[in-house]
């Protein structure tokens, strides 16, 4: 066997998994309503957060509710398998063995998201952004309904998820690098950089003050000469022994 053979096939491999990994994100659920009714929440809802509210970075209280998120599905899987068995599905015993362990993978990620947002760990912002949630859901919700393209837990479709992870990843990164910030994300930029995000006001000069300090004897009030005029003009008391 020679080399080139080698690599024609792992060649041949990546590409199948390749194609295998857009299947399962973008054809399987137009094959099965139910999966589809699942699904379609989750994609608006990854759409809305990630470009509208976790564009440059996620808090602990959103990673908490992706968490959230994850459990849900999670408990989802579980009872979806459970219903398939009651109805008599003769799949093998290996392959609700695979099933089960995604689950309770999948249902662990998200309590361990919620626990460590709990506990105010850093690690939740990187863990727990909707972006990653949203992937593991979507990559795995084919194997637990019915659809022609994932049939079962299989070594390629755990290895087309883990190494094409950086194509969705980062593709939505130059979406949101191209697309311009919406009005809520700059009203945060605000906050954080202490500018008011609320209407700006005007100084008699004309001059935009953007939250200039109300305090009469700030220098920064507009009115500071006049408030001051005063107090500089009085006379200092004479402590002078007469």
């Amino acid at each position: 066997m020679n080399l080139g053979y080698i690599l024609s096939g792992i060649w041949f491999y990546f590409i199948d998994s390749f194609v295998l990994w857009l299947k399962a994100i973008f054809v399987a659920p137009f094959t099965n309503p139910d999966m589809l009714w699942i699904l379609i929440p989750i994609w608006v809802g990854w759409i809305f957060a990630d470009f509208f509210q976790e564009k440059k970075g996620t808090s602990l209280g959103n990673a908490i509710s992706n968490g959230v998120l994850a459990l849900w599905a999670g408990l989802d899987w579980i009872r979806t398998s459970i219903r398939a068995v009651q109805a008599g599905d003769s799949a093998h015993w290996l392959s609700w063995l695979g099933k089960s362990v995604v689950a309770l993978f999948v249902l662990s990620y998200g309590c361990w998201i919620i626990y460590l947002g709990v506990k105010g760990k850093q690690l939740t912002k990187y863990l727990g952004r909707i972006r990653e949630v949203t992937y593991v859901v979507i990559i795995f919700s084919p194997l637990f309904y019915r659809n022609p393209v994932i049939s079962g837990l299989s070594f390629q479709l755990l290895f087309s998820a883990v190494i094409f992870f950086p194509v969705f990843y980062y593709f939505t990164e130059f979406l949101n690098w191209i697309i311009p910030d919406p009005e809520s994300i700059k009203q945060d930029d605000k906050k954080a950089a202490g500018i008011p995000a609320g209407p700006q006001s005007w100084s008699p000069s004309g001059h935009r003050n953007e939250g200039y300090n109300h305090n009469p004897y700030s220098s920064h009030y507009p009115y500071h000469h006049i408030a001051t005029m005063g107090m500089r003009n009085q006379r200092k008391p004479d402590y002078k022994l007469r």
